[in-house]
């Protein structure tokens, strides 16, 4: 008799080896037949998985696992992310003007506080647009940093 956790786990299993992936001799072979076994042989199994779901795209995959009662989602690229409905919703994009870009899109802070989300001031910063500003801080001279740029460190 299988422990409690192996049988609330195997019937996961057994849908994803059967109707997702259509190898139901996966369910009965020892290498995966309980979570033990399957976490020894992890390597062949993401293996097999892997194989199987290079087959098709996300799309496919996405109504495949649909009703199952297993847990899945999409993996977004940026594109898909940003255009996402909820990603929308949340405002996790900001547009900003950029002195080389001109006008960009940025991903706002998460944080929000008293309802209001925290502004973007600035854009990003170029490469080495702020490095004198940062080595005066730090305490470094207008020679030094001569210095600096000709044994090209900064």
């Amino acid at each position: 008799m299988l422990p409690i956790s192996e049988k609330q786990n195997a019937p996961k299993f057994n849908i994803l080896a059967e109707k997702v992936l259509g190898d139901p001799s996966l369910v009965t072979d020892p290498k995966f037949v309980t979570n033990d076994a399957r976490v020894k042989n992890r390597t062949e199994l993401v293996c097999i998985i892997t194989n199987a779901l290079m087959k098709h795209d996300r799309d496919h995959w996405l109504q495949c696992f649909t009703g199952l009662g297993i847990p899945f989602g999409p993996i977004n690229d940026i594109e898909q992310t940003f255009q996402h409905p909820q990603a929308i919703a949340r405002q996790v994009t900001v547009e900003v003007e950029h002195s080389r870009a001109g006008r960009i899109k940025l991903v706002a802070p998460a944080v929000s506080y008293n309802g209001q989300k925290m502004k973007v001031r600035l854009p990003p910063p170029w490469l080495s647009e702020h490095t004198e500003e940062v080595m005066e801080e730090l305490g470094y001279s207008p020679e030094q940093m001569v210095d600096l740029r000709k044994r090209e460190i900064i």
